[in-house]
């Protein structure tokens, strides 16, 4: 086999037929051989009655995942696959028609194990008013050009939506973190992040195919800057987790390397200035750093308290699964539930399908 398409869905069922509609039209020569694992992570909705009506149109497994998280979902479609390159998407994704032969030429053709793809938007309504190129990534937008190119840093990496990784490196480096990415409507995401990051540092090819293209859907609520105010003080976690894991030796104040304090000192200066010269978009880009700043340095401070006292503080973000952000910012109680490991996968694990 040499690709298998997969999708994580979570109660998004009309937008998965939407999905796989398109993924039925795509153009793939009859020399690849591929298949379409969809993971129904716990759907209470009439996701399996839509999964049964493209049975017929698709090369389709329908597998499930009981435990609750992205990540988990992640982990079983790679447990379930037979095929040498796994390629990501997303349940509320519109792919290109030749998405999955540009992906795979580009990966053969750049000798890469890792491909990101560019991902456009496909907005609900239209984009806010205060939309910019620098607000790109807050959507999960990305486009580096039509070409394809090897990348040198996890920095210029892509997204989750447009994403594919070949078999062996989930057999060296292991699957996704599960103590990162969303779990049903919570959680800050960073688990497709984090896994380019351990691939970038052990060496992994990483290559970007412009032309292996994907619409995201961006729905009405997600153009509200509420949402991203909320979105970025949930992600204190995660950013702490993956920070601290990647250490480095760096001069740290409060838990945190001391040149944040000096780059976020210029993003104040940054939204200060942006507001005068009425740059909206600049200026929200700024204040939404700063409030990732501010949820890191919460986050630190009190996993710092608690290694200080050897007492587990009472709602810690980097320890406490269950935490919740302030009402102010939180859209309400919720019950996150995740285990803080990586689960690698053993040899067995990666022949079984």
């Amino acid at each position: 086999m040499d690709v298998s398409v997969a999708i994580c869905t979570w109660n998004r069922a009309d937008l998965l037929d939407k999905t796989l509609r398109r993924m039925a039209s795509m153009r793939v020569p009859e020399s690849v051989s591929w298949e379409l694992i969809v993971v129904d992570n716990n759907c209470t909705d009439h996701t399996q009655q839509v999964l049964q009506r493209h049975v017929g149109a698709l090369p389709l497994r329908i597998v499930t995942e009981s435990q609750p998280g992205l990540s988990y979902a992640r982990n079983r479609a790679i447990e379930v696959s037979q095929a040498e390159i796994i390629l990501w998407t997303d349940d509320d994704v519109l792919v290109d028609e030749h998405w999955l032969t540009e992906t795979l030429a580009a990966m053969r053709g750049l000798d890469a194990e890792v491909c990101f793809g560019s991902v456009h938007p496909w907005w609900e309504t239209a984009a806010p008013p205060w939309f910019g190129d620098c607000l790109a990534g807050r959507f999960a937008l990305y486009d580096r050009g039509r070409g394809a190119h090897l990348l040198s840093e996890a920095g210029q990496s892509g997204y989750g939506a447009n994403h594919a990784v070949a078999r062996s490196v989930y057999q060296r480096l292991g699957g996704y973190r599960t103590d990162l990415g969303v779990v049903g409507d919570k959680g800050g995401g960073g688990e497709d992040t984090e896994l380019v990051m351990r691939a970038i540092a052990a060496g992994v090819r990483t290559a970007y195919a412009g032309s292996a293209s994907v619409r995201h859907f961006i729905p009405a609520e997600r153009c509200r800057k509420r949402y991203f105010r909320r979105r970025q003080w949930r992600g204190g976690s995660s950013q702490y987790r993956m920070l601290t894991q990647a250490g480095g030796g760096r001069r740290t104040i409060l838990g945190l390397p001391a040149y944040m304090y000096r780059q976020h000192t210029r993003e104040m200066v940054a939204w200060l200035f942006s507001n005068i010269r009425a740059d909206r978009a600049r200026a929200f880009q700024a204040e939404l750093k700063l409030i990732s700043f501010a949820s890191l340095l919460r986050t630190a401070v009190f996993a710092r308290y608690d290694t200080c006292t050897g007492k587990r503080g009472k709602q810690n973000p980097a320890t406490d699964v269950n935490y919740q952000s302030p009402e102010t910012l939180s859209e309400g109680p919720g019950d996150l539930k995740s285990v803080s490991h990586i689960r690698p996968l053993s040899a067995s694990d990666a022949r079984r399908g």
